[in-house]
């Protein structure tokens, strides 16, 4: 595994946040253990985003009581309109049955929003705890998100796909590990590329400069972050 030089030295390790390293237009699964865990990353993604982006919570869970169990970082960026709360269930089973492809249109509408009110970037977290009981719903996801890298998504939308461990089978972690080349988990982001990657361009949205990153056909675990 190549490392890069910014990752040497205790200093610059303890530092460093998951999400120093999370670049627009990325598109990553979280793998949490707890609501706390989760909530801590919508917080991490809040302040990763730039004053110009809007954060989107496609959630059902998180809609029910708009000042339950949240902070007041959460609550404050709600008033301001930087973050929103959408429905989960109801686009992607519009037809009676699971349609993963709608996720195009929930994009399509927020991001139509988020310019006509004045946001330039979409940070999109969609929570996918209720497909614990929908097998076959979910392997069609897995199949759908596996295409998207491909499927020519707006260059200012950052993706991230959140699923509770516990409540998934050792298959089916598998399977999301698997459809991810970034996986955050426990507060550490992993680059997995299967094949080897001459280099990954991208930008930070605060102004951090361009980062290059060479990595090797293994998988390529940041610690620490």
């Amino acid at each position: 595994m190549v490392t890069d030089e910014r990752f040497q030295g205790d200093e610059m390790l303890t530092a460093r946040k998951w999400y120093d390293d999370l670049r627009i237009g990325d598109q990553a699964a979280h793998i949490y253990h707890s609501k706390a865990d989760q909530g801590r990353v919508i917080i991490d993604a809040l302040n990763w985003m730039d004053d110009e982006s809007r954060l989107v919570m496609i959630s059902d869970r998180w809609d029910d009581d708009p000042k339950q169990s949240r902070s007041r970082v959460l609550d404050a960026a709600m008033d301001e309109g930087r973050f929103i709360i959408v429905p989960a269930r109801r686009p992607f089973y519009a037809s009676g049955r699971f349609r993963p492809e709608a996720l195009k249109d929930v994009i399509s509408v927020e991001r139509d929003r988020a310019l006509s009110e004045g946001y330039r970037g979409l940070v999109t977290i969609w929570d996918l705890e209720w497909l614990k009981d929908e097998p076959d719903d979910f392997e069609a996801h897995i199949v759908y998100q596996s295409t998207l890298p491909l499927s020519g998504l707006p260059s200012n939308l950052t993706l991230i796909w959140q699923y509770k461990a516990s409540e998934l089978t050792s298959q089916q972690l598998e399977r999301v590990m698997r459809a991810n080349q970034l996986v955050l988990e426990d507060g550490k982001l992993s680059r997995q590329f299967w094949l080897v990657a001459n280099s990954t361009m991208g930008r930070s949205p605060r102004g951090r400069g361009n980062v290059e990153l060479t990595w090797t056909s293994e998988t390529a675990n940041i610690d620490n972050l």
